[in-house]
């Protein structure tokens, strides 16, 4: 599982899914290192909550799967923040649709074929292109 923190959106199984922020600090559970955990984001993937929460000490993120209410699976997730983000996409993107995809951004000449193909992967994985433009 990978988490993208800015968007709000959780990787699992090379799709993208939409989560909740929790808007206060709610306790999450206790860490490895001892720290106390805080809950960060609420997702649902296939009926399953998944909640992701930080640690207050060393800012560990864990991901706990629940089947209804019973703890089903705890563990770390990867997060990926802003300056990574390009390498996430050029997983699910080639760099000719990375680059097309910059290009319309900042008001360049680019290729439609390439855009629209761009546009079809990040929806099957999940994303929107305007969601993301603002990063890249």
């Amino acid at each position: 599982m990978i988490l993208i923190e800015h968007l709000t959106k959780m990787r699992v199984n090379k799709h993208f899914f939409d989560g909740e922020k929790v808007k206060d600090q709610v306790f999450g559970g206790f860490c490895t290192c001892g720290g106390t955990m805080y809950q960060k984001i609420w997702f649902k993937v296939d009926n399953n909550p998944i909640l992701v929460s930080e640690c207050e000490k060393c800012w560990r993120n864990e991901a706990m799967t629940f089947n209804s209410t019973t703890l089903v699976k705890r563990e770390e997730i990867e997060v990926v923040d802003r300056r990574d983000f390009k390498d996430l996409l050029l997983k699910i993107l080639t760099e000719k649709e990375y680059k097309t995809i910059q290009a319309k951004w900042r008001n360049e000449e680019y290729n439609p074929s390439t855009l629209s193909n761009a546009k079809k992967k990040l929806e099957l994985a999940g994303l929107a292109l305007d969601e993301i433009t603002g990063y890249i």
